[in-house]
């Protein structure tokens, strides 16, 4: 029978084979795993931002419907507020309110006229709206003169009444010759 032949490894050739070894690991580790960590952590860092990201445009998808049905409502709005408000003064149209509503309940309005630089300097302005001061002075009766108000106060645009005296006329019960301050106001761009 053949005797089969056992090679036997030296112990010097372990030591070179442990050496190679922990070299080729280190190489291995150096030249290949190394750079390769580096690349694998920052493709895991930009995935962590990018689902990150993704979590957050779901949630703001999610809230798209509500966010464009409160942006209509804002719209609807702003136009109610653009009819109260209006942008410019439009004067003319203000006088023919002003005297339509006083016709209504047989006042006969004897001075509307802007008023006078000082008055205009003790009306606040706003960052959203210009105040216009009107000074006006009619003669009615005091229920007369409630229902004018309560008219002025229901009318789409925004007045303010302000600065009021009242005298009573002479030979009459129930007449009082009324001088106040109308203001009304504009909205600011």
């Amino acid at each position: 029978m053949a005797e089969k032949k056992k090679t036997q490894i030296t112990q010097q050739q372990k030591i070179v084979l442990g050496i190679l070894g922990a070299v080729g690991l280190f190489m291995l580790y150096s030249k290949v795993y190394a750079p390769l960590g580096g690349k694998i952590k920052a493709a895991e860092d930009e995935l962590s931002a990018k689902q990150a990201k993704l979590a957050d445009m779901r949630k703001k998808a999610n809230r798209l419907d509500k966010l464009e049905k409160e942006y209509r409502d804002l719209e609807d709005l702003l136009k109610e507020i653009e009819k109260r408000l209006p942008k410019d003064n439009e004067v003319p149209a203000l006088i023919k309110t002003i005297t339509d509503t006083a016709q209504k309940y047989n006042m006969e309005v004897r001075t509307f006229k802007e008023s006078a630089a000082s008055e205009k300097s003790l009306i606040k302005s706003d960052k959203f709206y210009e105040p216009y001061p009107y000074d006006m002075e009619f003669t009615a009766d005091y229920h007369t003169l409630g229902a004018f108000f309560t008219e002025i106060a229901r009318l789409e645009r925004i007045f303010n009444i302000g600065k009021m005296d009242m005298v009573p006329v002479k030979n009459s019960e129930k007449d009082v010759q009324v001088k106040f301050t109308l203001v009304t106001y504009t909205f600011k761009e």
